[in-house]
């Protein structure tokens, strides 16, 4: 992220564009459609959640997502354990990334914290800054005020958005970026909170 935009779009246009759906909408969602996460959902996302040794490491084995070669959300699911291993990464094309750089890392931490995770213990909001995906790919974020929060409770949270969505387990792709490592494109670029990438199959109209 730049120091010296050309231009710094408004906290309000960010929050806009974020879409910010907290864990209370989400949960009020289901609510009101009586329906409820089951426990063997929420067990099969954990088990598709970035493992922790992948994210203790300095240093990792990545290749780049090519759009040519991973064309089709399908072809991304096929490669999901890569994904979430942090072998197989995203980067944004030149328009996403020179809007990512414009961004006064100030300016986005203070998203994060005052409108992302400061009323909400996870929060789903859009890719502001999205990566060079194919266009049936809908890229989302998660956000968690509390790094030491149980990953089931992410899971859950996690669980509850796909119900809201209506997606199934083979609709929904996610892994978490290291806080720690030193290679590019692994290491997350907002180390002080941590956060969850969902890339979600977008639906038919």
């Amino acid at each position: 992220m730049g120091e010296i935009p050309e231009h710094i779009p408004s906290i309000d246009s960010l929050v806009q564009a974020s879409a910010v759906r907290p864990h209370q909408a989400v949960e009020t969602v289901l609510q009101e459609r009586g329906c409820f996460v089951h426990p063997a959902l929420v067990d099969e996302i954990m088990q598709l959640m970035t493992p922790q040794e992948v994210l203790d490491r300095l240093e990792h084995e990545r290749e780049v997502i090519s759009p040519q070669r991973y064309g089709t959300f399908d072809a991304l699911l096929h490669e999901r354990r890569r994904i979430r291993d942090l072998e197989l990464v995203p980067i944004r094309d030149q328009q996403s990334y020179t809007k990512y750089m414009n961004m006064p890392r100030e300016r986005f931490i203070e998203l994060v914290k005052t409108h992302y995770v400061s009323s909400s213990k996870l929060s789903l909001v859009s890719e502001l800054f999205p990566s060079n995906l194919s266009a049936d790919v809908d890229q989302r974020v998660i956000w968690i005020r509390d790094t030491n929060i149980d990953n089931r409770e992410v899971a859950q949270f996690i669980a509850a958005v796909m119900l809201v969505y209506e997606l199934t387990l083979d609709d929904v792709i996610f892994f978490e970026r290291s806080r720690v490592s030193n290679t590019e494109f692994v290491r997350a670029a907002v180390p002080e909170y941590r956060h969850i990438h969902l890339w979600m199959r977008k639906k038919s109209s």
